[in-house]
Order: C-alpha cells, then sequence, then structure tokens
C-alpha cells in the first residue's frame, strides 16, 4: 500500500481513501497480478515525499498486498483474504513515532485509521494474528 501512498489535500479531515490511490491500486497492481500479468507502477519515495522510481511485481501464486487499508471494501473483490495484525495500540503508537520524525507526525491519519476502523472492525476480517510476539 506504501508504493501507492498520496498526501491528502488541505487541513480538514482525511479518510484512508485520501492517503491511498486505490483507483491505481486495483489498476496497476492488482488486476494485472490477478490475470497473472506483471504490475507496473510508479512507487511513492517516501524520502522526497513524491513520485518516485518505476516499481514492478511479478504474478505469484499467492500475492501479499500489505497495509492498513488493503482490506478496504473497494479492493475487496481482488483481495481472497484479509488479514488484520492486531497489535496493541501502545505498541502501534511506539512503533509508529520510531518511524516518524515529528514533522512527519500526521494526527489526521490517526483519525482516518479510526474512522477506517468503525466500518471495518477486525472481527470483519478472514483472519487475524497478533502483532506482538511472546519471545
Amino acid at each position: 500500500m506504501d508504493a501507492f501512498f498520496r498526501q491528502p489535500p488541505g487541513d480538514g479531515a482525511a479518510t484512508l481513501a485520501d492517503y491511498y490511490d486505490y483507483g491505481r491500486i486495483r489498476a496497476e497492481a492488482l488486476e494485472p497480478l490477478r490475470q497473472r500479468r506483471p504490475a507496473v507502477f510508479v512507487a511513492f519515495d517516501w524520502a522526497t515525499g513524491a513520485p518516485g522510481a518505476p516499481g514492478r511485481a511479478e504474478p505469484a501464486d499467492v500475492v501479499l498486498l500489505d497495509g492498513v487499508s488493503s482490506g478496504a471494501a473497494t479492493l475487496g473483490d481482488l483481495v481472497d483474504l484479509a488479514v488484520f495484525v492486531d497489535t496493541p495500540e501502545a505498541v502501534r503508537l511506539e512503533r509508529l513515532h520510531g518511524r516518524l520524525s515529528d514533522d512527519e507526525w500526521d494526527e489526521r491519519w490517526l483519525e482516518a485509521e479510526g474512522a477506517y476502523y468503525a466500518t471495518r472492525p477486525p472481527s470483519s476480517f478472514d483472519l487475524i494474528v497478533p502483532g506482538t510476539s511472546a519471545g
């Protein structure tokens, strides 16, 4: 999903559909892969904050689409198994803060994520796995 990230416009409320270009994910990645063709796309460059280098994914028997909204309803007809990684909120936020600087922190992202899970609760996923390990 991160390859299809886009910065949402404005300062108001945003949805995860504002952060991820679902149309491009469908047309450039999931549909070609389902047709056993390579997926070719321009990936978001996190270092520059702009479109970056071409990306490519080869078709395979199992394709993993990783990301918070990879189980979005708009992609549901192309996703066979939606997996929710159940991570305690404190651990998840600690991990986010470890990857982002204060300048990169986006409160709107957390609000958009919360709104997404209000309509797509963990219980609606096909499989729930733990997001932490005991060892």
